[in-house]
């Protein structure tokens, strides 16, 4: 994934806007430009964006990667989003495996 945003230094930090919509900034408290460019180039050397990025809090890694605030994440996505969500979903996986696994066996 190619990340493209742009980074205004405020008082409180920085303001970051995505190429998905320039007119949108999300504020990144406490965060430096410089802490930025070190985190892209991590990025383009191929860490994950999480250990790029790692001063940064999931929601601001998702903005960077979606442009979505969390406030539209919640509109879009409702309370069951994220790790909890995806657990459930591994949870269904894996117990539709086991009963495939367990039919099989009986024939």
């Amino acid at each position: 994934m190619i990340l493209r945003f742009k980074v205004r230094p405020v008082p409180e930090g920085i303001e970051v806007a995505t190429e998905r919509n320039w007119d949108k900034e999300m504020l990144f408290k406490g965060v430096t430009v410089s802490s930025m460019v070190t985190g892209m180039q991590n990025y383009k050397s191929g860490s994950l964006i999480q250990d790029a990025f790692d001063f940064l809090n999931p929601d601001q890694r998702e903005f960077l990667m979606t442009g979505m605030t969390p406030e539209e994440w919640e509109e879009m996505f409702g309370e069951e989003t994220g790790s909890v969500r995806r657990l459930e979903i591994e949870d269904d996986l894996a117990q539709l495996c086991r009963e495939k696994l367990y039919d099989d066996s009986d024939k």
